[in-house]
């Protein structure tokens, strides 16, 4: 059975993986631009879902790790931790510090975690108690949020019906949206959008290619662990970003495969927006779905207008993306090695190693010391 302290590390390290692989994606983000690949918004999106990818893999990453050290085919004193890293250098005389301070600075992470796990300050406490409460907060609202998405396609019309996708007109919404269940796909559109012809059709091709990318899949797998990383300002960010590319990378398939005016795109978004903005949408907005203008709000109630001016002048700028091809291999490759190499490095290292030893030694040797010059006073 795995104990408490084994789980609590791991979700210790997912936060600061997570926190890590974030940094290294803006640093490939920085050196896209340098290429001109900032236009490039299908690529990128490519990449920070890659990027995640490699962070649910770290863990099978990790156990291979450990299994090559047990059955002896990578040597003992070969080690990727940082932390036996550090000890190595602390050896050799690279670090100036005490062996006793170096020791309690090496050892700090295991002592905050025994005092969280034990609950026995009051800060610890509250920590725990204010987690909680987010999480079950969360989980509660999105069990909401699902039973309201039900009732809003249980509520609709049925318009047009393929195999595996379900058009469907609603009175409830004034944003379409795309959403799926366990074997159906949804495409939402609100009914007083029949009469605007060539919205219609601009929402429709928005919303099949959002399902065609599987977009819907990627944004209930955010959704499902937000309580989980809720606190961790690292996966808000990610989230954002991936939101924020997702809509980026579908506007501009949808202009290059159908051809649309971006004008009359930009236009149609425009007008869904300040429709939406017009009526209550608080009962509208419902997760997970993948809308065709974000839904998000900040402050007073009012939605978010910085990404969708984004969006609307990335159209009319007229820019074409650039062409990776290929190159995103050689981007991806790089990335992925980096994040699981972060995963193995940040995990415990083990208690007992040579280098480990050997301080442990210094350190008894330098209290033996003080002893010594206590007893000769």
């Amino acid at each position: 059975m795995i104990e408490l302290n084994t789980l609590f590390d791991a979700y210790i390290n997912a936060n600061i993986l997570l926190v890590l692989a974030l940094c290294l994606w803006f640093a490939v983000k920085y050196a896209m631009s340098r290429f001109r690949w900032n236009t490039a918004f299908e690529t990128q999106l490519r990449l920070l879902n890659g990027a995640f990818l490699a962070i649910l893999a770290c863990p099978v990453a990790i156990g291979i790790y450990v299994i090559l050290h047990k059955i002896g085919i990578m040597p003992e004193r070969f080690s990727l931790n940082f932390a036996d890293a550090v000890v190595a250098q602390y050896l050799q005389g690279n670090l100036n510090m005490k062996p006793s301070e170096f020791e309690a600075a090496l050892g700090l992470r295991k002592t905050i975690s025994a005092e969280f796990l034990s609950l026995n300050s009051t800060f610890s406490k509250i920590i725990a108690a204010l987690v909680a409460a987010g999480a079950i907060t969360l989980t509660i609202r999105t069990t909401q949020s699902l039973r309201r998405l039900r009732k809003i396609i249980k509520t609709s019309y049925p318009w047009r019906s393929t195999r595996r996708v379900n058009i469907r007109l609603s009175d409830r919404i004034h944003v379409p949206f795309s959403t799926r269940g366990l074997t159906k796909r949804y495409i939402i559109i609100p009914s007083a959008m029949l009469a605007q012809n060539a919205d219609f059709k601009m929402a429709l091709a928005h919303e099949f290619d959002h399902l065609r990318q599987s977009d819907i899949e990627w944004e209930i797998g955010l959704e499902a662990i937000k309580p989980l990383f809720f606190w961790n300002p690292a996966f808000q960010i990610w989230k954002r970003n991936v939101e924020h590319l997702r809509e980026l990378a579908c506007d501009q398939r949808v202009l290059n495969r159908k051809g649309y005016d971006p004008r009359a795109y930009g236009a149609c978004l425009l007008r869904v927006c300040d429709n939406a903005l017009k009526n209550d949408t608080s009962r509208s907005i419902a997760m997970p779905q993948v809308g065709l203008v974000s839904q998000e709000r900040k402050g007073l109630g009012l939605m978010r207008q910085d990404f969708l001016k984004h969006r609307v002048m990335s159209m009319l700028s007229a820019q074409t993306p650039a062409s990776s091809g290929q190159k995103i291999r050689w981007v991806m490759l790089p990335l992925a090695a980096l994040i699981v190499f972060a995963g193995i490095s940040i995990q415990k290292p083990g208690d007992w190693s040579h280098d480990r030893l050997m301080l442990s030694t210094i350190v008894n040797l330098e209290r033996m010391d003080t002893i010594n010059g206590l007893g000769v006073r």
